[in-house]
């Protein structure tokens, strides 16, 4: 049996599977597999949906749990209830088609596993007031985004002090969290390809190049400048919030880089930066880990 990690984020949606048995507790993240991502098509989402997960559904392993951290929306989610659906039919009709050319116990072991598939629901993930080691900073603790959440939880579990999760996609968000586990807030700022196209829409003559990553010595036109102005101005806000934790804890945080444009901070930041692209996915093995413990 496996778990699925869902995490879908504002422009793409990303997964992964665990064991069931895999330990919640463990100082190490665990091992995710049949990993995949996939942007989303919003024109014909159930079908894309349907053709992306299908590693899932032609996998000979059973899912005993989906899990997912949701910020697409409604619509997104829609297309996963149908996804599920298809996914419950095609485990029904597999064991009935099977059902002629194995063994009694093998057939009993099928039946079961359809069984409990047929109260299979996805599970949706919403921060919480305090659970899993973390102390939620919010005074309405819902309005925390899942996929933040999510990342807070697997910072507690996995970084041995103050962490600073940065993820970097269609938003920024900086959050930080103390070595107990107690969110001390964060930022919200456009993302790079935000940024970016807000001075191109915004600004007659200027044009945007590829992202990059360029000190304000390399910029030789205009396209440069606004490279180099982006770069600084994301730079700029984590070193502030590294700044404020340092002077509150007096240690400096351990910073964890995510999000699709993460790879465009891999300059700038503290040496002992940890980047890991599955940050949130493993934030969302932890939960689920701690919900099937009870």
């Amino acid at each position: 049996m496996m778990i699925l990690l869902l995490d879908a984020g504002n422009t793409r949606l990303k997964w992964a599977t665990i064991e069931s048995n895999a330990n919640p507790l463990s100082q190490s993240p665990p091992e995710l597999s049949n990993q995949g991502s996939v942007n989303y098509q919003w024109s014909s989402l159930a079908g894309q949906l349907d053709n992306a997960l299908k590693q899932i559904s032609d996998s000979p392993a059973s899912l005993s749990q989906i899990l997912l951290s949701n910020v697409a929306g409604p619509r997104l989610e829609s297309a996963l209830e149908i996804w599920l659906k298809g996914y419950l039919r095609s485990r029904r009709a597999d064991t009935q088609s099977r059902a002629s050319t194995i063994s009694s116990s093998t057939l009993l072991d099928d039946k079961s596993q359809v069984k409990e598939n047929a109260g299979l629901t996805i599970d949706k993930v919403t921060a919480q007031t305090t659970a899993f080691g973390v102390a939620n900073a919010y005074d309405e603790p819902s309005q925390l985004g899942a996929d933040r959440w999510a990342a807070l939880v697997a910072a507690r579990h996995f970084c041995a002090g103050p962490a600073c999760i940065i993820d970097s996609g269609t938003a920024l968000t900086v959050d930080l969290i103390s070595k107990e586990g107690q969110h001390a807030g964060g930022l919200i700022l456009p993302g790079i390809t935000l940024m970016t196209a807000a001075l191109v829409e915004n600004t007659d003559a200027i044009q945007a190049g590829k992202q990059g990553q360029l000190t304000v010595f390399e910029v030789h036109s205009t396209e440069d400048a606004v490279k180099a102005g982006v770069h600084a101005a994301i730079l700029g806000a984590i070193t502030h919030v590294l700044a404020e934790a340092r002077e509150k804890w007096g240690v400096e945080p351990q910073c964890v880089v995510t999000g699709g444009n993460a790879g465009s901070l891999k300059t700038g930041l503290p040496e002992s930066s940890r980047h890991d692209p599955d940050w949130v996915l493993k934030g969302l093995a932890v939960i689920a880990g701690i919900n099937r413990q009870g």
